[in-house]
């Protein structure tokens, strides 16, 4: 990696830092790029040349959380055979989106409606990654297309999440995964 491009990874770390730590402390609704700006300890001009608005960089730190998840995910995976590997997916899943919860939850803000959809375009292209590659049972049980079955998975997952880390479904990730598990399969998980 070059100079240049250590120094540009460097100030979008530190841009994407400000603006979790902005979001954090003021909220959603006074989450501006001149306070992102400001504790990143750098100008309007340079968040706009990594940016375009509040709702790229938020979503920016939610892509790199969700792929980090995957990536968590699929590693998971491998060690285990179905259906355990399946709940311990789910389970992760849940387990990290409690720890993200103040981050995830600007998903319903009635203003971030279009960053929802966004995260969710993201959550989709992950899931067709997950499902081509066979990693999970139910695929192989339907004769869908990868792309139905991502874009049905991700919209249930992702509504059930948001309900679930605004606590309206009042249970733990183990419960959650097991649950979700049950919906997919259409079984209780075994044990």
């Amino acid at each position: 990696m070059s100079t240049y491009e250590h120094a540009r990874r460097r100030t979008e770390n530190w841009l994407l830092e400000a603006a979790l730590a902005c979001l954090l402390r003021d909220g959603y609704e006074r989450l501006t790029v001149t306070s992102i700006a400001a504790e990143a300890n750098v100008g309007r001009g340079t968040f706009y040349a990594y940016f375009a608005d509040v709702d790229a960089v938020l979503l920016t730190l939610s892509m790199r959380g969700f792929w980090h998840l995957q990536a968590d995910i699929h590693s998971l995976m491998a060690q285990h055979e179905s259906p355990e590997k399946e709940i311990r997916a789910w389970q992760a899943a849940f387990e990290r989106a409690a720890e993200l919860k103040d981050v995830l939850l600007v998903l319903n803000h009635p203003k971030a409606v279009h960053l929802a959809q966004r995260f969710q375009d993201v959550m989709i292209e992950g899931f067709k990654q997950s499902l081509a590659t066979n990693a999970f049972l139910y695929p192989r049980w339907m004769d869908l297309p990868v792309e139905v079955m991502a874009t049905f998975s991700a919209g249930a997952v992702l509504a059930v999440l948001r309900k679930w880390l605004a606590g309206e479904l009042a249970y733990s990730p183990e419960e959650m995964a097991h649950m979700v598990y049950r919906m997919l399969y259409h079984s209780a998980p075994p044990g």
